[in-house]
């Protein structure tokens, strides 16, 4: 009997043990979802964003004619949701479906969602009185609600500059980098200087309003506060990226949520912290990256909030030499880090961190035949990793080709998709 009790425990043992070895980027045996109603050249999965069963994914080139090599298009989101144990892709919505009256480009250059809510970045085509020319264009982010089994604008956001935003708890973040409204006119001259903001829209009365205007403590001209951003709801992160020809103390703002109210509670420079900065927050934990070409340039920062202070408590570096641009998208749970990477001239590369200690425990290279094929972005939201292959251009390495590609500008195109992973089975 004793030989058979070891025998059996010893099978136990050794099916616990390869359960707990399987791998969470099996991307050969995971599902990439494809858009359907897309093309090759829409750059579809170029953003996405995830929140509980549901994800948004932009394709802000749909419906793009090329031409002479140019794309450009209206633009469109998908929106997959999880139905049982499986992703569905359920909507698609164009700017055709959101906003007639306006002439909308590249719909869905950013994207983020919190419940039932999406803000969509999008640039608006207008009149310039000025020179009065159509050829201006602005920045707008589209406020989509879910109503029963549809989803329906019940706000357009119209910004001076470029603007990037945010959802969570029913809040909308957007960020003024570089002109906010009332900097633009200074001593009666128009001037291309800003310290930058960030501005919190809450819905009252069934209306976005503003409710508050955010700034560092010491904000400085030329700033650019607002670049990017990120939230989880209880606090914001807000990147305030290097200049290249001016003096300056790059780095990030911490704001904290107390009862409705932002505040200010830490600030850090950081090193090469400039407009590729990736930023990403969950709970106590805080990821800041510093994507570089250069070899020696390419970090990836993690903060930890002990107590009421917030603390660096590990950097980062590629694993691999052949690594450029680490941490050119990143994203966390609070206990995983996953971060993308640029991996020598034909591939790319995603790495998995798991805390407390940050350790690798995963890695998965994209090697491909085409250059510029890649794997990201990347976001989490619980268990949930949900990757983009962007349907990018790509160019074969190969002169043949090359020459190909002078003629047939549209010939090299990655079709884009996307994956999920569990992050619950490690």
């Amino acid at each position: 009997m004793k030989k058979y009790f070891f025998l059996i425990c010893s099978c136990i043992l050794f099916v616990t043990s390869c359960s707990s070895d399987k791998e969470i980027l099996d991307f050969e045996n995971t599902k990439v979802f494809k858009a359907k109603g897309g093309n090759y050249s829409d750059a579809f999965a170029r953003h996405v964003a995830i929140s509980g069963k549901t994800a948004v994914v932009s394709a802000q080139n749909d419906q793009t004619i090329l031409k002479h090599g140019i794309a450009g298009g209206n633009g469109a989101i998908y929106i997959f949701e999880k139905q049982g144990t499986t992703w569905k892709q359920t909507h698609k919505l164009t700017p055709a479906d959101i906003d007639k009256s306006s002439e909308i480009v590249r719909f869905g250059v950013l994207v983020d969602i919190d419940g039932d809510i999406i803000v969509v970045q999008a640039s608006e085509k207008y009149k310039d009185r000025e020179y009065q020319t159509t050829h201006s264009e602005r920045t707008v982010n589209y406020v989509i609600e879910r109503s029963g089994e549809t989803w329906v604008k019940t706000a357009k956001l119209t910004i001076p500059s470029t603007a990037f935003g945010a959802v969570c708890n029913r809040t909308i973040l957007i960020g003024y980098a570089y002109a906010t409204p009332d900097e633009e006119v200074i001593n009666g001259t128009q001037k291309h200087r800003s310290k930058g903001a960030v501005y919190v829209y809450n819905k009252k009365g069934g209306e976005w309003v503003v409710t508050a205007k955010l700034a560092p403590q010491d904000s400085k001209w030329n700033d650019n506060f607002g670049y990017n951003l990120a939230s989880d709801g209880r606090t914001l992160v807000v990147s305030r990226p290097e200049r290249l020809f001016e003096d300056s103390d790059p780095g990030i703002s911490i704001f904290a949520n107390k009862a409705g109210q932002w505040k200010e509670v830490s600030n850090f420079n950081i090193e090469h912290c400039h407009v590729s900065t990736a930023l990403a927050v969950c709970k106590d934990t805080i990821v800041v990256s510093s994507p570089s070409k250069k070899e020696n340039e390419n970090w990836v920062h993690i903060f930890k909030q002990i107590g009421q202070e917030w603390q660096l408590v590990k950097t980062l570096t590629p694993p691999d030499k052949a690594a450029s641009r680490f941490g050119i998208s990143v994203a966390t749970n609070g206990n995983y880090v996953a971060v993308q990477s640029g991996f020598s001239r034909k591939a790319s590369a995603l790495y998995l961190y798991k805390g407390p200690d940050w350790k690798l425990v995963e890695d998965y290279k994209w090697n491909t035949f085409w250059a510029g094929e890649k794997i990201g972005p990347l976001r989490i939201d619980g268990d949930t990793l949900i990757v983009g292959i962007p349907s990018d251009p790509v160019y074969p390495d190969n002169l043949l080709f090359k020459l190909i590609n002078l003629f047939y500008k549209d010939a090299f195109y990655q079709e884009g998709g996307v994956c999920f992973f569990d992050l619950h089975t490690q």
